[in-house]
């Protein structure tokens, strides 16, 4: 029975884990990330 918990616990850390590589190897590839951070100049600039 521990053992079966065991194994689930795993599975579920595993998935954690690939969810949140995979989200963050998405992050490079969206251009909006520079567009707001030259956004937050501007307004830095502005004010």
């Amino acid at each position: 029975m521990l053992l079966l918990l065991f194994a689930v616990c795993i599975i579920i850390f595993i998935a954690v884990v690939l969810a949140f590589l995979y989200s963050t190897s998405e992050m490079p590839d969206i251009p909006d990330w520079e567009e707001l951070g030259l956004d937050n100049d501007e307004l830095k600039n502005n004010t």
